[in-house]
């Protein structure tokens, strides 16, 4: 076998030289931020911050600069969508991962319009979770 053809590994929270992808995870409800603080911290990635709304998310990103952040939908004082938009304009280069229970193709469209990497249906799967982030850190 090749060395193109090895498996990588490194944990899939590592980028090649070691040092761990940084993550915010912004989410209302404690126990989704748990299950996806858990499945995030099983894979090496290193989270920097939870956030509870929208508003602690944007002051999370311009605080730690994180390489990913893991934001749902629906939250207060400032939704996930508006907040994606505030967060696409000023950190352009910041991967956003949107959880949501919106599965209309319109509002995934808007989701992915207003700058998300990806989206991810809400139950949390952690095959999904893990899925989709292969396909954004490798």
């Amino acid at each position: 076998m090749s060395a193109a053809n090895e498996p990588d590994p490194r944990p899939l929270g590592h980028r090649p030289n070691g040092v761990p992808f940084t993550v915010v995870v912004a989410d209302d409800e404690f126990s989704h931020r748990r299950i996806m603080v858990q499945i995030l911290k099983s894979a090496g990635f290193q989270v920097v911050a939870e956030a509870s709304n929208g508003e602690e998310a944007i002051y999370d990103a311009d605080f730690y600069k994180p390489d990913l952040m893991f934001l749902d939908y629906h939250m207060p004082r400032l939704d996930g969508l508006q907040a994606l938009r505030k967060l696409h304009a000023s950190h352009p280069a910041l991967r956003v991962v949107m959880f949501t229970t919106e599965t209309a193709k319109e509002r995934v469209a808007e989701i992915l319009q207003a700058g998300a990497a990806d989206y991810i249906v809400k139950p949390l799967d952690r095959a999904k979770v893990l899925d989709k982030l292969e396909r954004l850190v490798r």
